[in-house]
């Protein structure tokens, strides 16, 4: 008798479980992306109905570049860094903390001026809609600041639902008029990038 039981176990398990997740999930009522999100779940569905496991990245790396030239006069931007310490809001909401750099380098009467701030704190990537969200990293700018802050304030971009997201930016002034620094009245046009590292 003691021989059987192991056998009976096995088979009540199999008939409890299921290789199919959505419809497991799916039995709690909504779709089976509401019921892995109301269970804290990461799940996103993807284009044929079925639903996507996908768990919050440890790091996302951001990347963005810029240029424009008139005349003799030239500005190369670059942005770049990481968010670590990921955590993922009930509303979607993604924030972390931010560490990287910032280049503005202008070529302008023969010679090369270079603007080169850290930046550090909190950062956050919050959804618009199904398809694009708003990505803070260099904190909330007062209305005086300068144009080159104002502009990196808020980025809008594209989400592919995958942790994957890019837009444009615009690389501002920085400088101008300071002693220290030949800044040049010109935006330089630029996209960037933010995905797992």
């Amino acid at each position: 008798m003691a021989k059987l039981s192991v056998p009976i176990l096995a088979l009540f398990l199999c008939a409890c479980s299921s290789d199919d997740d959505d419809a497991v999930d799916a039995s709690f009522g909504g779709t089976p992306r509401d019921a892995a999100v109301d269970s804290g779940g990461d799940a996103q569905a993807d284009t044929d109905g079925g639903v996507v496991v996908s768990v919050l990245p440890e790091t996302l790396l951001l990347d963005g570049t810029a240029e424009a030239e008139a005349g003799d006069d030239r500005v190369e931007c670059r942005f770049f860094g990481m968010l670590t310490d990921l955590v993922r809001e009930p509303n979607g909401e993604i924030s972390g903390f931010f560490i990287g750099e910032i280049f503005r380098t202008t070529f302008t009467g023969g010679g090369q001026f270079e603007f080169a701030p850290l930046v550090g704190g909190p950062a956050t990537i919050t959804p618009i809609d199904d398809e694009q969200i708003e990505l803070r990293f260099v904190g909330d700018q007062p209305d005086n600041a300068l144009e080159f802050w104002l502009e990196l304030e808020v980025l809008i971009g594209d989400d592919d639902g995958r942790f994957n997201y890019g837009g444009e930016w615009s690389c501002a002034p920085g400088l101008l008029g300071d002693p220290g620094f030949m800044d040049i009245d010109l935006t330089a046009p630029g996209t960037w990038t933010l995905m797992p590292e």
